[in-house]
């Protein structure tokens, strides 16, 4: 291998793990975990370190300025919507008046450059080597929890990794895991192109599994009910696609129905109960009347402020589209839905290549786009950039390996 592309190799594999560096004091943020007795949340668990930039970000941001300062990427084929999305993040920054708006223009930058990845070597080798980095984490992070045992693991709910806290691994982390988990079920064949080990006595399909069971035992630890939202509907989606062409599409749905219903009854009596019970009382409620709340807040105040947004600072509001209302206004929901935009249209070509001739990437898309909508409706996932950069890091994977087996065939 070039020595160019090794670089590229180890920093896409590195910039998979969930490091963050604190800007003030220019080190990676590392916390340990200790075992003691404890009540409710471990002492230790760190709660916000404020503006914290995530290593898989700051390990994109320098790869692009090297790809740009070598022309590989080209600024003239994106220069306008560069320019847009400066813009949009400046005013964002100015009408909110909060640093973590800039994590939020980030990850929509990420998510407009990494589609240009799949046309360069070093690009695809980032891509490529960030997912098996993020699949080496999560199998080393079940090793951690199997030795930190059962009851502590549980009671922690897995933020520990060999004794070292995850920082997020209550909010960006396992919504990660669990779309990991729909983009494998759903197209297996282009993570059996990733993890392709050499003298293995155990055979890829095989391997697959064992990468879904683990996947499944850290979501048990974590148990946020949104990542099983997902992990849900990509069983649901699952079935439908192997069903489909064997017994039409109304019988798929009934039985992908029946085995929806189940795993929802299934968790309901082994992981959640109390005030995280998975029903409407403890799980929808409460943030509808927060909804309701930020939107009466927001009909209740000045007309001009409705505009160009009410308050300060950025997400707080556990949902992206109201975040935007409350501290952007009416212009910053139509910069962002401009963003969107940009950025559909410059996915829209590679993605209609494979359209209706590949059934499992098609159910990708429709996973993808549910997650994007799921959890920032539910969350401000857009403004957490370790999940929305390794997310689109992930979706461009498939992308990748979907064209290399295009091209073979």
């Amino acid at each position: 291998m070039l020595p160019s592309l090794l670089i590229y190799r180890l920093a896409g594999f590195f910039s998979a793990f969930p490091l963050f560096i604190i800007p003030s004091w220019y080190v990676f943020y590392v916390n340990s975990i200790e075992k003691i007795q404890f009540n409710h949340v471990h002492p230790d668990y760190t709660y916000s370190l404020g503006p914290a930039l995530p290593l898989n970000l700051f390990v994109l941001s320098v790869v692009c300025l090297i790809m740009f300062k070598g022309r590989k990427l080209k600024i003239k084929h994106n220069f306008y919507q560069l320019i847009f999305i400066v813009i949009m993040a400046v005013y964002f920054l100015l009408a909110s008046q909060s640093l973590k708006s800039i994590a939020f223009s980030a990850s929509l930058f990420s998510a407009f450059i990494l589609i240009d990845f799949i046309k360069i070597p070093e690009g695809r080798v980032f891509i490529v080597n960030h997912i098996r980095g993020l699949l080496f984490f999560v199998v080393a992070h079940a090793v951690s929890l199997s030795l930190d045992g059962y009851e502590f693991s549980k009671k922690t709910e897995g933020i520990s990794f060999f004794s070292f806290e995850i920082y997020q691994s209550l909010i960006s982390y396992p919504a990660l895991v669990a779309a990991l988990f729909g983009f494998i079920i759903l197209n297996p064949s282009s993570f059996r192109d990733i993890i392709k080990i050499e003298n293995t006595v155990l055979p890829q399909k095989l391997i697959i599994l064992i990468i879904l069971f683990i996947l499944i035992y850290i979501e048990t630890f974590l148990t946020r009910r949104a990542s099983f939202v997902v992990i849900g509907f990509s069983l649901f989606l699952f079935v439908i696609g192997r069903l489909y062409d064997h017994v039409g599409g109304r019988k798929a749905f009934v039985f992908a129905s029946l085995i929806l219903i189940s795993f929802v009854a299934f968790i309901r009596s082994t992981l959640f109960s109390g005030l995280k019970s998975f029903d409407i009382e403890n799980m929808i409620l409460p943030r509808l009347n927060l909804y309701k709340k930020v939107i009466y807040e927001l009909l209740s105040d000045d007309p001009i402020l409705m505009i160009f947004g009410h308050k300060n600072d950025w997400a707080i509001h556990h949902n992206t589209f109201l975040d935007i209302l409350a501290h952007s206004g009416l212009v910053g929901v139509l910069l962002f839905i401009i963003c969107i935009i940009v950025i559909f249209k410059k996915y829209k070509n590679t993605v209609n290549s494979f359209l209706n001739k590949n059934s499992d990437l098609n159910l990708v898309l429709i996973l993808f786009t549910f997650c994007l909508g799921f959890d920032n409706f539910i969350n401000c996932a857009l403004s957490t950039p370790y999940y929305s950069v390794s997310f689109f890091i992930i979706f461009t994977g498939v992308l990748i390996l979907n064209t290399d087996r295009e091209l073979s065939e």
